[in-house]
């Protein structure tokens, strides 16, 4: 309870001091918002890049086509074999595009985060 104060105390604090300098408390209270960055979805407080949320997608489709070879392997034919392997090539190579994607993403944030947004 005590810290919920301190933090009310602490946000008007802020209004006042805004205030004082001329910038409207509705201003501020815009400001509290999230903003949508494009290419991030904002993950509780943290910008994650569109891409990383593909790549999950693209492993776990990838672990399914691996189980599917992997029960049906003894049982099919030379096709069955070859098929599955050029869609799992395709499929892992779609996986690493996008995590490398992902990669440059969040360096490139993080760069701008250290030389303040300009």
């Amino acid at each position: 309870m005590r810290r919920k104060t301190l933090a009310l105390a602490a946000e008007e604090e802020l209004l006042i001091d805004l205030t004082f300098h001329k910038v409207s408390a509705k201003l501020v209270a815009d400001f509290k918002e999230k903003i949508g960055i494009k290419g991030f979805y904002w993950v509780g407080r943290h910008l994650v890049p569109r891409t990383l949320f593909y790549s999950f997608f693209f492993s776990g489709l990838l672990i399914l086509e691996a189980t599917v070879f992997g029960i049906h392997y003894a049982v099919e034919s030379y096709e069955f074999t070859v098929f599955f392997l050029f869609l799992g090539l395709i499929t892992g190579s779609t996986l690493v595009l996008f995590t490398v994607e992902s990669y440059i993403a969040v360096k490139k944030l993080n760069r701008k985060k250290r030389e303040g947004y300009r």
